[in-house]
């Protein structure tokens, strides 16, 4: 009786074997995929962090040259914008290519404005060498950047318009400073 009960059972249970089977390499391949996801996130958070250290001490460096860019407008020029790339690099890296591409068409107004500091920055400093216009299209050049970076991470933008807002009302209260009043006491 209890042959016929296992010849009977046994299709059933092949069945159980090949379903579990199945199971567990589906299981299995699905934490491989995580430890891989995991193990590519922080390589891509590794090379964001050399990026973005890199154009960082660029772009300090570049301000050394700062006080002679009326006789070498092309050493600050370039190490600016070498350092402004690398930031725009780091930001590629831990964004990867398609998010990447796709963040810099969405925000077509922060890439447009950009690329042409960038180009401008460049052309003014080692092609015209006009150093006003290399300090005009640098600093152009660093706000968008950093409306780009900023804009492509949550609340980024909210944080750039309160910078932006303080900026400028410091500007304003710097340049009040300098107005004459039109007013006079004398009777005329």
């Amino acid at each position: 009786m209890q042959n016929l009960k296992k010849f009977i059972t046994r299709p059933f249970q092949q069945q159980e074997d090949v379903e579990n089977q199945t199971f567990v390499q589906n299981v299995y391949a699905g934490i491989t995929s995580k430890v891989s996801d995991v193990q590519q996130a922080a390589y891509n958070w590794k090379n964001f962090a050399i990026f973005f250290g890199i154009g960082i001490c660029l772009i300090l460096l570049s301000f050394t040259f700062l006080p002679m860019i009326i006789l070498v407008p092309a050493k600050f020029g370039a190490l600016f914008s070498l350092g402004s790339i690398c930031i725009i690099t780091s930001l590629y890296v831990i964004k990867g290519t398609k998010n990447f591409i796709q963040m810099f068409w969405n925000k077509q107004i922060y890439s447009a404005a950009y690329l042409i500091c960038l180009i401008g920055t460049i052309y003014f400093s080692i092609l015209s060498k006009n150093y006003i216009l290399v300090l005009i299209f640098s600093f152009l050049q660093m706000f968008s950047l950093a409306w780009l970076f900023a804009s492509s991470f949550p609340a980024g933008i909210t944080g750039m318009k309160f910078i932006t807002r303080q900026i400028f009302s410091l500007f304003k209260r710097f340049i009040s400073l300098f107005r004459t009043n039109q007013s006079s006491f004398l009777p005329i």
